[in-house]
C-alpha cells in the first residue's frame, strides 16, 4: 500500500513540475518543424509557438536554421493570481550567424521579444524601417487576432506618408526616434493610447535594427482601464493629502512652497484591488519643500480618484547626496554637476584599471 502511495506521489510531483519548468533542447529543426502548433500552453507548445513567430512574424527563415537549444519556463505573476508568464529563449544559426531570442508569453500571447546577434551597417532609410515596422505589426495581427496592432500599423502608415517622427489624436500618440550609430536598436517606434488628453500605460514600442531585423518587441496592450469614474475633485485631492506633507515638514523642519496635482492613469500594480493589469484613475499630489532635509525635497501622495482611498505616500528624495543647505533652486545645478563629474571620472577609472591590468 505504502508503495503504491509513493508511486502515486512521485507522479502527482512530476506533474506539477513540468507545469511550472519546461525545458527542451532541440537539435535538429526538422523534428521540431514537423509537428503541428495547436495551443499556446507552455514547454514544446510554447516553443514551437514561439518558433511559428520568428518565421511568420519576424520573418526568419527558421526551416533553413540550425536550432541549438530552445528552453521555457513558467510560473504566476507577482502580485496576481489570476495572469501566469511563459518565458522561451531560442538559440539558433543562420547563414553562420548565431542568434539568442528570448520570448515573453502572458496567458498564452506574446507580450515581449528580444533578438541579440550581430546586426551590421546598411543602406536601408527610416522609411524603409518603418515599412518594415508596417509588415510585422501587420502581420503581428494576423498572428494574434488582434485589430490594436492594425490600428498601430495604420499610424505607422501615416507617419511614412506624411515624413513626421510624432503623431496623435484623440485616442493614440506615435513617436518614431532614430539613431544611426545604435545598429541593435537603431529605429525605435512608440505607440500608446491615451484618454483626457494623458498618456495610459497601455502602449507597444518597437526596435527595428539597422539591416532590417525587427530586435525588440515590448507590449503592455494587455492592460485594460478598469473605470473612468472620479469621485474627488482637484481640490478635495489636495485636501486629503495636504496633512502628511504638513507633518513630515514639520518633523523635519520643512515648509512646503508649492503644491501640483495631476490626473493620470496608473496600473494596480501591487493587486491591491484585484487585477495588476487594471488601470486606475489617480490624483497625484506633489508638495515641494523650501529646503532639502536628508536627502529629501518633496512629499509625494497618489490617490484613487474613483474611491478617495490613498494609494500611496511618501517623500521624495535624490539618489545621491545633497547638502542640507542645498535650497531647490540650486538643486538642478548639484544634478548637472553631479553628471558631468561622473562622465568624466568613470571613464578615466575604467581606463585606469585597463592599464594596470596591462
Amino acid at each position: 500500500m505504502s508503495k503504491i502511495i509513493v508511486f502515486v506521489l512521485v507522479i502527482f510531483l512530476a506533474s506539477l513540475f513540468s507545469d511550472i519548468v519546461a525545458s527542451i533542447d532541440i537539435i535538429s529543426s526538422n523534428i521540431l518543424n514537423s509537428q503541428s502548433i495547436t495551443s499556446t500552453g507552455i514547454g514544446f507548445d510554447a516553443g514551437r509557438v514561439v518558433l511559428s513567430f520568428l518565421r511568420s512574424v519576424i520573418g526568419i527563415n527558421v526551416e533553413n536554421s540550425s536550432i541549438v537549444s530552445i528552453h521555457s519556463s513558467t510560473h504566476t505573476i507577482p502580485f496576481s493570481k489570476l495572469h501566469r508568464e511563459t518565458d522561451v529563449r531560442v538559440v539558433f544559426v543562420v547563414n553562420g550567424s548565431r542568434y539568442d531570442a528570448v520570448v515573453t508569453m502572458i496567458d498564452g500571447r506574446i507580450r515581449s521579444y528580444w533578438l541579440n546577434g550581430v546586426f551590421n551597417e546598411s543602406n536601408l532609410s527610416l522609411h524603409d524601417h518603418l515599412a518594415i515596422a508596417y509588415r510585422f505589426l501587420k502581420a503581428f495581427q494576423k498572428f494574434t487576432n488582434n485589430s490594436y496592432y492594425g490600428r498601430f500599423a495604420e499610424m505607422v502608415m501615416k507617419a511614412m506618408s506624411e515624413k513626421k517622427l510624432l503623431l496623435t489624436d484623440n485616442n493614440f500618440i506615435l513617436n518614431i526616434s532614430h539613431n544611426p550609430n545604435n545598429h541593435v536598436e537603431n529605429t525605435i517606434i512608440h505607440f500608446c493610447l491615451k484618454m483626457w488628453g494623458t498618456k495610459l500605460p497601455i502602449a507597444t514600442t518597437l526596435a527595428v535594427s539597422s539591416d532590417g531585423l525587427v530586435t525588440r518587441l515590448f507590449d503592455t496592450s494587455m492592460f485594460y482601464v478598469a473605470t473612468t469614474k472620479i469621485s474627488i475633485s482637484k481640490d478635495q485631492a489636495i485636501q486629503m493629502a495636504l496633512p502628511y506633507a504638513e507633518e513630515y515638514g514639520r518633523e523635519h523642519g520643512q515648509k512646503i512652497v508649492s503644491i501640483n496635482a495631476t490626473l493620470r492613469f496608473e496600473r494596480d500594480m501591487g493587486g491591491v484591488r484585484g487585477d495588476c493589469f487594471a488601470v486606475y484613475p489617480v490624483w497625484q499630489v506633489w508638495f515641494t519643500y523650501d529646503k532639502i532635509k536628508n536627502d529629501i525635497f518633496a512629499y509625494s501622495v497618489t490617490i484613487w480618484a474613483d474611491t478617495g482611498e490613498i494609494y500611496d505616500k511618501g517623500p521624495q528624495g535624490a539618489y545621491f547626496p545633497i547638502s542640507e543647505d542645498t535650497s531647490n533652486t540650486n538643486m538642478l545645478w548639484s544634478i548637472i554637476a553631479f553628471i558631468m563629474v561622473a562622465s568624466i571620472t568613470i571613464p578615466a577609472t575604467i581606463m585606469y584599471r585597463s592599464k594596470n591590468r596591462g
